[in-house]
């Protein structure tokens, strides 16, 4: 009878121990794709920003004053973005040209297309957006698929916003808002998203 107590009482503590071990490991696991996700998020963010000011400095190169240099982008209300807003979805809701040589004939146009897609993010459904970067009809570059909002905004050497299409002539700075949500997400993310802002000088004549 001893002898089946022991067995009995060796097979609950080997139970238990099996317990905790799998429930460690699985503490682990969340943590680390908790982790993960941030620091995708994270070099995304990243990467888009600087990849957004680069593009944006081109903005009127070599193009004589007087001569049209963006198209104003399109936006619709989103309570989720920091702005309140984000550029529409379609095509072409935003565009600009420059020039790659000086005095030529003919300027580059470059548009920004915006598609969105619901997808399960931490279990709730929500919608990101990617954008897709066209020169002459033909994509050329896009940015992560997991934009949370992306929103475009002019404003004047203090910081206030101007109408493009009514005070062009006062804008200073292009300031681009988005965001990034970690491709996947658990209890533990410590961030569900990553905000970022690229500011970049308006000089046209340049």
């Amino acid at each position: 009878m001893a002898f089946i107590y022991d067995n009995l009482t060796a097979s609950v503590v080997s139970g238990m121990v099996i317990l905790v071990l799998f429930s460690v490991q699985m503490r682990a696991t969340n943590s680390s794709v908790a982790q993960t996700g941030r620091n995708v998020a994270l070099n995304q963010a990243r990467t888009f920003a600087t990849w957004l000011e680069q593009d944006l400095q081109r903005m009127g190169r070599n193009i004589p004053e007087g001569d049209k240099v963006f198209t104003p982008p399109s936006r619709e209300d989103m309570a989720a973005s920091a702005t309140g807003k984000t550029l529409s979805t379609g095509d072409d809701v935003f565009a600009f040209y420059y020039k790659k040589i000086p005095g030529s004939s003919g300027k580059t146009p470059v548009t920004y297309d915006i598609e969105s897609e619901t997808r399960d993010v931490g279990g709730d459904p929500r919608t990101l957006f990617q954008l897709t970067r066209q020169v002459g009809g033909g994509d050329d570059g896009q940015s992560p698929p997991n934009l949370g909002y992306f929103d475009i905004q002019f404003v004047d050497g203090n910081a206030g916003l101007v109408d493009p299409k009514k005070n062009p002539d006062r804008i200073q700075a292009i300031r681009v808002h988005f965001s990034i949500v970690p491709p996947f997400q658990n209890d533990e993310t410590p961030l569900d998203e990553v905000h970022r802002m690229v500011v970049v000088p308006f000089t046209p004549a340049l």
